[in-house]
């Protein structure tokens, strides 16, 4: 199991979490019910699945119901998902966000990553490439073009 790190941003939609059970990842969506515990949300994802995001710590802030959430953390099931931490859009960026669009963007994103996977190597040695849903680096012949996760913010 991954353990996570506030490096971990795989992004997924709710129908590709069959595919990351125990791997860390951010998942987003809108916020339907949160349990009175504050220990449990469900959410209905991009995609239209529905969640139980299990909480590491009881929510010291509320959520919003509708509102869209970005959660990160780590999948348990294939409509669980453990949150580490989360961030919540305010009411205006929730209704103007654009749900097919990112879900288009994930596919595409997805799609890209397995294309490229036969060009992997084994190790992480230099000139190494790891697959971009693993904390990735490439590397060049120059020492000094190097590339990683934490370039993209």
């Amino acid at each position: 199991m991954d353990t996570y790190s506030s490096s971990a941003k795989t992004r997924i939609t709710g129908a590709l979490m069959q595919n990351y059970v125990q791997k860390a990842a951010t998942l987003v969506g809108d916020v339907i019910k949160v349990e009175n515990d504050g220990k449990r949300a469900t959410i209905k994802t991009t995609d239209e699945q529905f969640v139980q995001i299990v909480f590491t710590q009881p929510l010291m802030t509320p959520l919003t119901n509708s509102c869209l959430i970005e959660v990160y953390g780590i999948v348990l099931s294939r409509t669980q998902f453990q949150c580490h931490d989360y961030m919540q859009f305010p009411p205006e960026m929730s209704d103007k966000f654009d749900r097919q669009t990112y879900n288009d963007f994930i596919a595409q994103y997805i799609k890209t990553c397995d294309e490229h996977i036969n060009c992997l190597v084994e190790s992480n040695e230099d000139r190494s490439l790891i697959h971009p849903m693993d904390n990735f680096v490439i590397t060049t012949s120059n020492a000094n073009d190097s590339l990683n996760r934490s370039s993209f913010g």
